[in-house]
């Protein structure tokens, strides 16, 4: 699977990702999603499904991307990579505040 040996090579296991119940000390939804998403586009190509039309918003434009050929599988994991490591270091930074910008809590 190359999706999953991409991701080996930068130290995240994207099974681990989705089967950890335990949180651990880095939130790789971003990653997670972005995966799924690709997973989705991939079973989509494989029926020989082709819509029509397709966008994304946030990081589905990443996903996007790669469905409309405009960046292969390696640069939508790197660019989902990158940018779920750069969320994660700021929360760090946040969380000495109590602050969180990848959940979002409502109060009741």
């Amino acid at each position: 699977m190359l999706l999953q040996k991409n991701l080996l090579g930068k130290g995240v296991n994207i099974l681990d990702t989705f089967l950890n119940k335990t949180p651990n000390n880095e939130n790789n939804e971003i990653l997670g999603s972005v995966v799924v998403q690709i997973g989705i586009i991939d079973t989509l190509q494989l029926l020989e499904i082709k819509p029509r039309d397709s966008l994304g918003y946030s990081f589905g434009v990443l996903v996007a991307a790669y469905y409309n050929g405009h960046i292969t599988l390696e640069e939508t994991i790197n660019c989902a990579f990158v940018i779920n490591k750069f969320l994660n270091d700021v929360n760090k930074l946040c969380n000495t505040k109590k602050q969180n910008i990848i959940q979002v809590r409502c109060a009741n």
